[in-house]
């Protein structure tokens, strides 16, 4: 039997076989290139910022066009408006901030408020004294005024300088009694003797302060009946007044003023 010739190998052949340009679906080595060089500039202009549009872009102010002169005229500058200043902002005060409570809790104490300063009242002039009444009885001879002194019980009367005073005002009531500082004309102990004390006492209502002065201007005393006598006819202030008989001497004459 002729021999049979043996079949070469897969690699023998393949080895032979001159190399074919690969087709198909895969692309080759040029095509992811080109593909990966694409998305590279899409990513990048993807990062890039966008340009400003048109109406965007701040353009410049463009001057004024001035207007052009006549030949032969003056050029009229423009008048210029005038500025007008902002309004001035009027500052408002603060609020007054509350006190801050002192430590412990207590409240501080508030301020004191204002006061007015204090004006002195105008000083009023003294009421004047009421008038004391009655009248003055006069000695003829002295011209000294009888008085009551100090106008207490039991006073003997003197004379005395006319000073106004009350002890020297003298009042001839409708009960027959004179009267001065509340006090009546007294003979001392209700006596009717001679140079008995004329004197000033309590009014009790009895004979012995019943007195007239009479037209004669002798000041009598009713119960005894004797004139009101300056001892030893005396003219000094000081001098007791006694009861004595009448006897129409002018130390023993009176009278109203």
């Amino acid at each position: 039997m002729p021999a049979i010739p043996s079949q070469p190998t897969f690699a023998a052949a393949f080895a032979r076989r001159p190399a074919a340009p690969r087709r198909g679906l895969l692309p080759g080595t040029r095509v992811w290139v080109t593909l990966a060089a694409a998305a590279g500039l899409a990513a990048v202009v993807a990062l890039a910022p966008p340009l400003p549009r048109g109406e965007d872009t701040p353009s410049r102010p463009r001057a004024a066009a001035q207007p052009v002169p006549i030949s032969g005229s003056p050029r009229t500058p423009a008048k210029s408006s005038p500025r007008t200043r902002p309004p001035t902002a009027t500052p408002t005060p603060a609020a007054a901030q509350p006190a801050s409570p002192a430590p412990g809790g207590q409240q501080p104490a508030p301020p004191d408020a204002p006061t007015a300063p204090r004006t002195s009242a105008p000083q009023q002039p003294p009421a004047p004294a009421p008038a004391v009444p009655g009248r003055a009885i006069v000695g003829v001879q002295s011209r000294l005024c009888l008085s009551a002194t100090v106008g207490t019980d039991g006073t003997a009367l003197v004379l005395a300088t006319c000073d106004n005073s009350p002890a020297q005002h003298w009042e001839a009531l409708a009960d027959g009694t004179i009267r001065s500082v509340g006090m009546c004309m007294d003979a001392a102990w209700g006596s009717t003797a001679d140079l008995t004390t004329v004197q000033a006492a309590s009014c009790t209502g009895n004979r012995a302060q019943q007195f007239r002065l009479n037209p004669s201007n002798d000041l009598v005393n009713v119960q005894a009946d004797k004139c009101a006598d300056v001892y030893n006819r005396a003219t000094a202030p000081g001098s007791p007044v006694k009861l004595w008989p009448c006897n129409g001497q002018d130390n023993q004459k009176w009278f109203w003023r």
